[in-house]
C-alpha cells in the first residue's frame, strides 16, 4: 500500500480544508479574469482609459488570485512541516513570516485596485457631468432658436456662420 503523503488529523484538517478552498478561489478569480480580459479585448467600444484601467484591475486580480495560489499551498504545507519546524524555531518564524507578508501584499493589492476603481469613478463620472451640461446647452440654443427666441449671442453667432 502507498503511503498517503499528508498526515490528517484533527490538527491538520483546518489548514488543509483553507488551503483547499484558498486553490479553489484562486482558480475561479484566476479564470474569471482570465474570461474578462477575452471580453475587454473583443469590445470595440472601449475607449483608451477605459481599457487602460480595466486591463490594470485584471493584472491587479491576477496578482491577488497568483498570492492566493501561493497561500494555498504555503498554508497546509507550512502546516504539515510541524516536525521540521519543531528543531529550528527560527526557520518557523521566518516561514510564517513570509506567510504574513503575502497576506500583507495581497490587502495591499486589493486596497490600492479599490482606490484605483474609485478614482476612475470619479473621473469618468465628472467627464459625463460635463458632457451633459454641453448637451444640455445645445439642445437649449436648438430650441430657443427654433421658437425664434434666441438670445443675442447665438443670434450673433448663427450671422457670422456660412
Amino acid at each position: 500500500m502507498i503511503p498517503f503523503p499528508v498526515r490528517v488529523d484533527a490538527n491538520t484538517l483546518p489548514a488543509l480544508v483553507m488551503g483547499a478552498l484558498l486553490l479553489l478561489v484562486a482558480a475561479a478569480l484566476s479564470l474569471k479574469q482570465w474570461w474578462a480580459y477575452r471580453r475587454l479585448t473583443l469590445n470595440p467600444k472601449v475607449d483608451e482609459a477605459g481599457y487602460v484601467h480595466t486591463e490594470r484591475q485584471i493584472r491587479n486580480r491576477l496578482i491577488v488570485g497568483g498570492l492566493m495560489f501561493v497561500l494555498g499551498v504555503a498554508i497546509p504545507l507550512g502546516d504539515q512541516a510541524d516536525v521540521f519546524f519543531r528543531a529550528r524555531p527560527g526557520l518557523f518564524f521566518a516561514y510564517w513570516m513570509v506567510v504574513l507578508l503575502l497576506v500583507f501584499a495581497m490587502v495591499v493589492v486589493v486596497i490600492g485596485d479599490v482606490l484605483s476603481t474609485l478614482a476612475y469613478a470619479r473621473v469618468a463620472q465628472f467627464a459625463l457631468r460635463r458632457e451633459r451640461r454641453e448637451l444640455e446647452e445645445e439642445i437649449r440654443r436648438y430650441r430657443a432658436s427654433k421658437n425664434g427666441h434666441a438670445d443675442s449671442e447665438t443670434q450673433d453667432a448663427n450671422r457670422h456662420e456660412p
